[in-house]
């Protein structure tokens, strides 16, 4: 009973509610692979990734498969260690071949890599598997759009939105193409039609801010992103991107006050230690940021 409310808990990203009762599971049940691999995921929700990845490793020694490995690479990725974290991602992919939920993560950390190529061969295989999958679709556009290919890129978009309207993720990469083709005014658009639908879509304020401060108006790029940060409180996407604003623009301070806010969210993320180190170099406390970056490499490890 407690593994299953730790899963629904887990379904709600409460967190801490999720741990306390997979904690109690795990001790009542010492080794189960499901519980500890639904306990990683928790921790890696709370941005625990060092624990979490130990937890991980543990479940795949009991039980190992797909569902475990997706995880540990997740996780070790969230605390800095890109290649293992690959490498596992790789290792589900192989023991659940063509499955989007293997397969998106992979192609997604194919594109960070700059291998769109090998991203877009992934998401045809979870197509011709999974043909209605329309965030694999949609994700096919982005690897599409990475290799150059507007044209192909659009056409997946459309067919997603053709299919599901309200499928917003869609719609803002429609946005990304129509600014690289020269139409900021069509972009805007599509974003403010995104935020009409949903007033807290995150991803919404954050494009519309990168759009005004292209646009010369990095006021207004604060304000969106502000905006973004206080409707989803736990989405560290905003705040690191304020947090790169700030330091763009020379707000030391408000850089610090950001980083430390991403640093609070996800402890032992090195995204959010990168930034503290950066905004802390930004302020002149060269001590405190040698602190920062030696914790960065202590993950890695």
């Amino acid at each position: 009973a407690r593994k299953v409310m730790g899963a629904i808990y887990l379904a709600e990203r409460d967190y801490d509610r999720a741990i306390a009762m997979l904690e109690a599971a795990q001790k009542a049940q010492p080794g189960d692979a499901r519980t500890l691999s639904l306990l990683g995921s928790a921790h890696m929700g709370k941005g625990n990734h060092v624990k979490a990845s130990s937890l991980f490793q543990e479940a795949a020694q009991a039980k190992d498969g797909p569902d475990v490995q997706l995880g540990l690479g997740l996780s070790l990725i969230g605390r800095g260690q890109q290649d293992d974290g690959f490498a596992a991602l790789q290792r589900a992919y192989q023991q659940a071949p063509g499955q989007g939920e293997t397969g998106a993560p992979l192609a997604i950390t194919h594109l960070k890599r700059g291998e769109p190529d090998k991203a877009v061969a992934v998401m045809e295989a979870v197509l011709k598997r999974e043909p209605g999958n329309l965030a694999a679709r949609n994700l096919l556009g982005a690897a599409r759009q990475a290799q150059g290919d507007r044209a192909g890129a659009r056409l997946a978009y459309e067919a997603v939105l053709k299919a599901a309207p309200a499928f917003h993720a869609a719609q803002l990469n429609l946005g990304r193409l129509d600014e690289a083709d020269g139409q900021p005014a069509r972009a805007r658009q599509r974003y403010l039609a995104v935020l009409k639908a949903d007033p807290k879509h995150a991803s919404a304020m954050m494009e519309l801010a990168r759009l005004e401060e292209a646009g010369g108006r990095p006021q207004e790029a604060i304000r969106w992103l502000d905006k973004a940060r206080s409707l989803q409180p736990r989405d560290l996407r905003p705040l690191l991107a304020l947090n790169a604003l700030h330091l763009r623009l020379g707000n030391a301070q408000q850089a610090l006050n950001t980083a430390k806010e991403a640093q609070a969210i996800a402890p032992d993320q090195a995204t959010t230690l990168m930034a503290l180190a950066q905004a802390q170099i930004a302020i002149g406390n060269s001590e405190l940021a040698r602190v920062s970056l030696r914790r960065v490499s202590q993950l890695a490890a």
